[in-house]
């Protein structure tokens, strides 16, 4: 591969005979001209040593040694004007944007933190489109520690043309309300299968059947003292689940009617590129919708692209066979179990099915093991 300063100051590229290779090599190091061995074969030389080498190997000069590089381009381009005046305009941009704030990252901080500190950085005049000199990152932490109560800690620092702000939050930032003293009650009929109290007295004990509201864990003790309620009870509950699939059902088909605005953001300037709200149904959504350019895809770059699309929603109706309406509803009763294995497992499941006029039903009679914890808060005789 050629080197940056070949490519940039152009080279020759000579084809030399295996014979004559060491000869030439010889004599150019011999006079300190750099050269490089091309995959071809060929050996190049910097352009501007053309009459060297061909003072030292005359034997050259039957060659015709084209020059190739970043001079030849613009040589063979010097015409096209438009080329170069986007050149121009991109390097301008480049420099531009180089001692500026392309993007601004909090780490370490939960969202309403980093809300926090984003606000604090803007009020501050550190915001997209910020010169990097315009603020110092030692007064810069001093700040947002000063004015944002949930930052103990932080560090400023900056990654090419990025700010990164690593964050740690204060325990007065994290301040949690105290839960009010609460009895644990059934939430739901069921048999006990397990008990464990962490704080307060459990009032069943494993293979009660209770009903829904029953006391399961007191938090005041036989002696009267007061420590809350906490734990984890598992119980046994029967449930069952029914879905219909019909024969005839009408559903919603979402269609795209046209893209309505495309905005583009540079840093704090933004500007339309496209805006059309003419001719739209009269029920209709907006989807808003925007995207940071990324350089390479990873670097990321201070444009922004806002585009709204118009979507309009209309009915269908559509027809099943027997077949169908057997399989669609079994999916809709296993999106239905779905949902009830994320609180327990099924400790048993029975399934059974029937046909009507009007299509295919579908009912589950299950035993799941899950949790019946209830939180039911209590008043204490002289509270407020």
């Amino acid at each position: 591969m050629i080197g940056i300063k070949f490519f940039l100051f152009g080279y020759l590229p000579i084809a030399v005979d295996a014979r004559e290779r060491s000869i030439v090599a010889h004599r150019l190091f011999s006079h300190s001209i750099p050269m490089k061995s091309l995959k071809n074969g060929c050996i190049a030389v910097l352009e501007k040593h053309r009459k060297e080498v061909l003072s030292l190997c005359p034997f050259l000069a039957s060659q015709a040694l084209k020059r190739k590089g970043l001079p030849e381009i613009i040589y063979r381009n010097r015409k096209r004007y438009g080329v170069f005046a986007a050149l121009f305009i991109c390097f301008f941009l480049l420099l531009f944007s180089m001692g500026r704030v392309w993007d601004i990252r909090v780490l370490g901080a939960s969202e309403t933190a980093v809300e926090q500190v984003r606000a604090v950085l803007k009020s501050e005049g550190i915001e997209t489109g910020a010169r990097f000199r315009s603020f110092d990152f030692s007064e810069t932490e001093n700040r947002l520690k000063d004015l944002c109560p949930s930052v103990a800690w932080v560090n400023a620092h900056r990654r090419g043309t990025v700010l990164y702000l690593n964050v740690v939050e204060s325990e007065a930032g994290r301040q949690e309300s105290v839960p009010p003293l609460c009895n644990i009650v059934a939430s739901e009929d069921a048999v006990i299968v397990s008990i464990s109290p962490s704080a307060g007295v459990a009032m069943v004990k494993t293979g009660d059947a209770v009903k829904k509201g029953d006391l399961l864990i007191s938090a005041v003790h036989p002696d009267g003292t007061v420590s809350g309620a906490a734990g984890e009870v598992i119980g046994l509950v029967n449930g069952s689940a029914s879905v219909f699939c019909a024969k005839e059902e009408t559903r919603s088909i979402s269609e795209r009617i046209k893209t309505v605005s495309v905005k583009i953001r540079i840093l704090n300037f933004s500007a339309f590129i496209l805006k059309n709200y003419g001719n739209l149904p009269k029920e209709y959504v907006i989807i808003k919708g925007e995207k940071q350019m990324r350089l390479f895809g990873r670097v990321s770059l201070p444009l922004f692209l806002s585009v709204d699309t118009a979507y309009a929603a209309r009915k269908e109706a559509v027809h099943y066979s027997d077949a169908d309406t057997v399989r669609i509803a079994g999916l809709r009763m296993k999106a239905a179990l779905s949902e009830l294995l994320s609180a327990g497992a099924l400790e048993s499941i029975r399934t059974e099915g029937e046909f009507t006029d009007e299509g295919y039903g579908l009912r589950a009679e299950y035993v799941q093991r899950r949790q019946i914890c209830e939180s039911l808060p209590i008043r204490l005789v002289g509270e407020g």
